[in-house]
C-alpha cells in the first residue's frame, strides 16, 4: 500500500513540473501577452487560435491536474515534506497558473461572459415567470412540527414476539 501523502506530494511535483515545461516556450518576460500569444497566436486571425488549440488544450489539462493535485493534500502539505518556503511557493504558482488559464480563455473567446445578457434574462424571467399568491393547504399553520407530532401519533403498538 502505497503513502497517500507521498503519492500526493509526487503528482503535485508532477502536476508543477508539467506547466512549467509547458510554459517554458512563452517568450520573455513571459507576462500576459506573451502567455497569450503562444497560447492563442494573433487573436483577430481565427486559423491562429485553431492552430494553437492542442497547446491551449494542453494548458487547461495541466492546470486542473495542479488543481486536483493541490486540493488533494492541500490541508496536510507540512505533513507531505514541504517547508513553509515551498508551501508559499505552491500557493503563488497555483495562483499564477489560475490567472494565466482565465487571461488566455478570455483571450481566446472560450469563455462566456454573462453580464451582456443578464438584464435579458432578468426581463424574460419577470416577463414570463410568475407565482400564484400562497394557498393554505392544511388547518397546522400555526403549530410546530414537534407539536404537530405530538399530536397526531398514536402508542404505537409492540411486535407481537416482543418479550416485554
Amino acid at each position: 500500500m502505497q503513502d497517500r501523502l507521498k503519492k500526493g506530494k509526487e503528482r503535485l511535483d508532477n502536476a508543477i513540473e508539467a506547466l512549467v515545461l509547458l510554459c517554458e516556450p512563452v517568450e520573455p518576460p513571459k507576462g500576459e501577452l506573451e502567455h497569450i500569444h503562444y497560447f492563442c497566436g494573433n487573436t483577430e486571425i481565427p486559423s491562429d487560435l485553431e492552430e494553437c488549440e492542442p497547446q491551449r488544450v494542453a494548458f487547461y489539462k495541466a492546470t486542473v491536474a495542479l488543481i486536483r493535485a493541490y486540493a488533494n493534500i492541500a490541508d496536510e502539505l507540512d505533513r507531505a515534506g514541504y517547508s513553509a518556503s515551498a508551501i508559499a511557493r505552491i500557493k503563488k504558482q497555483l495562483d499564477y497558473y489560475l490567472d494565466i488559464r482565465e487571461i488566455v480563455r478570455k483571450a481566446s473567446g472560450e469563455q462566456l461572459d454573462l453580464k451582456p445578457y443578464e438584464a435579458d434574462m432578468r426581463h424574460l424571467i419577470d416577463t414570463y415567470i410568475e407565482a400564484d399568491e400562497p394557498r393554505k393547504i392544511s388547518a397546522f399553520e400555526n403549530m410546530g412540527l414537534l407539536e404537530l407530532i405530538q399530536k397526531t401519533a398514536s402508542p404505537m403498538p409492540l411486535p407481537r414476539n416482543w418479550a416485554a
